[in-house]
């Protein structure tokens, strides 16, 4: 029982800490988005700065799940080969070639 009752009040601290990081991490963007109409390149950058900041800091905040996550899709990442995905050139994005025909529209 100890241990589902500390996995409850994890879970609730992250809860928490997701509400928190939602609420920055909108702030962020708005401010890039914000420095990305006012064509001012150098602003841009800070807040892509600060938005990596703060996602970074989430992903350390959760600990051991969050670390676990990141290793994840490095792997998934380092798997993706020209042979089965390719960049979509309207936006840049790797796509895979077969199974999400909806990404392509």
């Amino acid at each position: 029982t100890g241990n589902l009752l500390s996995t409850v009040e994890d879970l609730r601290n992250n809860d928490i800490k997701i509400s928190q990081t939602y609420s920055i991490l909108n702030e962020e963007i708005d401010e890039m988005f914000e420095a990305i109409s006012n064509k001012d390149d150098k602003e841009t950058l800070l807040e892509l700065a600060d938005i990596l900041f703060v996602v970074i800091g989430h992903v350390e905040s959760v600990g051991n799940s969050g670390i676990e996550a990141v290793k994840d899709i490095t792997i998934k990442n380092s798997h993706k080969t020209l042979d089965k995905y390719a960049i979509r050139p309207d936006t840049g994005k790797l796509l895979p070639l077969e199974g999400k025909p909806h990404k392509w529209q």
